[in-house]
């Protein structure tokens, strides 16, 4: 890691980057399938197909439905998925690292594509609300969201680095022309992350503490 640059905005992805919640969408995915008489994929197989929202994960399967009725189902089965035994939990280093940027002065923002309302929930219920300076869910454009949010906290890209565990991650943050992490215990794999070539490739959120020098 470059522990040269001083980064003042942490922007974090969610959805497998501070909050497995891997199994939950899974099924909730599995069911929207299941509705458009498309067959289910394995686990593994659904992770190394997984798109940016669920209006493209459909799209991929050749499912042509209206992105709102696609986003009310996912609503809906993300909600039976947590209520039959699949619901999300923090990773075991989120409250550590997020307590520790927040305790050094980092700002630390939530850039994600999943549903505002279950940010708020899953935040309060993981006892991180309190160290989040900003939440941004339902997210339609990330690079868009990374602009407004440099410009809302007047920062130049090299002050902001956004962490995520995908490659769309990766890819919003270069198109934004921020500096870009991808972390290899969410939904895409080393090797898939490693392809877009993000500044960083992080085993855990424990490693952004080497970025605090």
């Amino acid at each position: 890691m470059d522990n040269n640059k001083i980064f003042d905005i942490f922007g974090l992805d969610w959805s497998g980057t501070v909050s497995d919640d891997r199994r939950t969408v899974y099924e909730a995915n599995m069911r929207i399938l299941e509705d458009y008489n498309k067959p289910r994929l394995t686990f593994d197989n659904w992770l190394a197909e997984t798109m940016s929202d669920v209006v493209e994960f459909a799209k991929k399967f050749g499912i042509r439905e209206s992105p709102e009725k696609l986003k009310g189902l996912y609503l809906e089965y993300l909600t039976w998925a947590e209520s039959n035994g699949h619901k999300p939990f923090a990773y075991d280093d989120a409250a550590d690292v997020l307590r520790y940027l927040h305790n050094n002065g980092k700002k630390i923002v939530i850039l994600s594509t999943h549903p505002e309302e279950k940010l708020a929930r899953e935040s309060e219920r993981y006892g991180l609300s309190r160290f989040i300076t900003e939440t941004i869910g339902g997210s339609k454009n990330k690079a868009e969201d990374l602009r407004m949010i440099m410009a809302s906290f007047s920062k130049s890209p090299n002050e902001v680095l956004y962490v995520g565990d995908t490659i769309f991650d990766i890819q919003a943050a270069k198109k934004a022309g921020v500096n870009s992490a991808g972390i290899i215990n969410g939904y895409h794999s080393r090797k898939r992350l490693e392809e877009e070539e993000p500044d960083y490739i992080l085993e855990s959120l424990s490693d952004l503490k080497r970025l605090i020098i």
